[in-house]
């Protein structure tokens, strides 16, 4: 048992004569000759393999019933078998901090979502946004639905003025602009002289009403 080892192979190709008179069958058999005694001590090593399994399964049956403690073993076995248990645990505390992190920040950003929507509800229940066309009329009513506190408006790039005529204003129900003036259920944009051009017709407006 144990002992397979191939010092030689049998019969090796280098010991042919450069013209063979073999016949075919024995020349297939030559060069068959060195896998096919490899492969037997292979077999038998496995064989020997399987059987020393079965043995040392038997003795520790005879021995500890069958069962090997980490007390049972050598000293440098227990403190790398506890090694690798610690590791083990720390690997599995970082997964579940992971976890938690994870879930942690995922809560936070719909919290924040669902602030930001809360935020957008509120700002749309305050003000009201849109544009209007200038028609060049000295007053043009916009209809809202409901009388604002205020309203600004300015045109659509921003601008309140250029050189010396003014386009935007703010207006509230105690102080109308010269260019824009609260009304019932809406507000009237003014092009009140050649200097006040709230309702100028080469523009596009934007404006802002406060509920």
């Amino acid at each position: 048992m144990f002992d397979h080892q191939i010092s030689r192979f049998e019969k090796r190709i280098a010991d042919l004569p450069d013209q063979p008179t073999l016949a075919p069958d024995a020349l297939k058999a030559w060069f068959d000759s060195a896998p096919e005694q490899l492969r037997q001590a292979l077999n038998r090593v496995c064989a020997d393999g399987k059987t020393l399994e079965e043995r040392m399964e038997s003795l520790v049956i005879g021995a500890y019933g069958g069962t090997v403690t980490r007390e049972m073993l050598a000293q440098e076995l227990q403190q790398e078998i506890a090694g690798k248990a610690e590791q083990s645990a720390v690997q599995a505390s970082l997964s579940a901090l992971s976890g938690s992190f994870t879930d942690s920040m995922q809560s936070t950003v719909e919290a924040m979502n669902a602030a930001d929507a809360e935020t957008n509800a509120r700002v749309d229940q305050l003000f009201v946004f849109g544009t209007y066309e200038g028609d060049g009329e000295t007053s043009q009513f916009i209809s809202l639905g409901f009388t604002p506190r205020a309203v600004l408006i300015c045109r659509t790039d921003g601008a309140f003025s250029q050189a010396n005529l003014i386009y935007g204003g703010l207006a509230t129900a105690a102080s109308p602009a010269k260019t824009v003036e609260i009304a019932e259920n809406g507000f009237n944009v003014l092009s009140s002289s050649s200097l006040y051009n709230g309702n100028n017709p080469m523009y596009t407006f934007k404006y802002v009403a406060l509920r």
